[in-house]
């Protein structure tokens, strides 16, 4: 294995872009560690907002970093406490990495880990030709998985656990903002049982790709949706109201006066 490698570094705190080096230094691994030589990274929005040096970034990351972290690749070095891994495994991996020693990680709840680190955020990420990892933040890949499939374990998996926790079956669901995390909702809530998924986001393109994935019908949200963003509780409440009003004055031009009454043919695109 050669001694350095390519990869993509946020390398100041402020807004700017990520500056290509050809010459960092592969990562060397700890007992509990695995070594990944990357094939596919996807790039997510925290990824822009590291960038962007946004609010959030300004209080977590402490650059120089390597960002990066859903992704997919093949285990080429072991830790030596690691057995459960082994040289060419393909893996995707977890972003958040958990303490394992804090009050919570023991009590079984490592996904508010008071010591939690970010893969790609607060420690170097996948946005290189190889990145490190502890092991048991490694998911094992089925041969019929491909690497691109896999880059989206990490966001398809927050969408799957909010339907998960939000007991869908039986209801009707609003899905709002169709993006990755949005569509796999969309697609959960319906494998989950939900009676009915209503979609809405601001870009057309978006909304046909929600329909495919399930949606019974969908929303074109409104400019007012910029002004209550931010707004807490109170704006969440306004944004609701909105398009609960939107909706009913839409089922009633088509001729429903409750969900029950909406059929597949007052539906735009089918």
């Amino acid at each position: 294995m050669k001694d350095t490698m390519c990869g993509l570094v946020k390398e100041v705190n402020a807004p700017s872009g990520l500056v290509y080096h050809t010459d960092l230094s592969i990562p060397e691994i700890n007992d509990d560690e695995v070594l990944i030589k990357v094939h596919c990274s996807a790039i997510c929005g925290t990824d822009l907002h590291i960038m962007e040096w946004d609010e959030w970034s300004q209080k977590r990351i402490k650059a120089p970093v390597t960002v990066g972290h859903e992704t997919a690749g093949e285990i080429v070095a072991v830790g030596k406490n690691v057995t459960e891994r082994k040289v060419g495994d393909r893996v995707s991996c977890e972003s958040h990495i958990p303490c394992g020693e804090c009050y919570f990680c023991k009590n079984g709840m490592p996904h508010i880990c008071k010591n939690v680190k970010l893969f790609g955020c607060t420690q170097n990420g996948a946005f290189a030709e190889y990145a490190k990892i502890r092991w048991d933040c490694t998911f094992l890949l089925e041969d019929d998985v491909t690497d691109e499939a896999a880059c989206m374990f990490e966001p398809m998996g927050a969408g799957i656990h909010g339907v998960e926790a939000a007991e869908v079956n039986g209801k009707t669901v609003l899905v709002s903002g169709c993006g990755p995390i949005g569509l796999t909702a969309i697609s959960a809530s319906k494998t989950f049982g939900a009676v009915k998924v209503i979609a809405c986001d601001l870009i057309d393109e978006k909304l046909e790709v929600a329909k495919k994935m399930g949606a019974d019908a969908v929303l074109i949200g409104r400019p007012f949706v910029n002004m209550v963003y931010g707004g807490g509780a109170e704006g969440v409440q306004v944004f609701v109201d909105k398009l609960r009003a939107e909706l009913t004055d839409t089922m009633a031009m088509c001729g429903a006066h409750s969900l029950a009454e909406i059929r597949r043919s007052m539906l735009f695109g089918y």
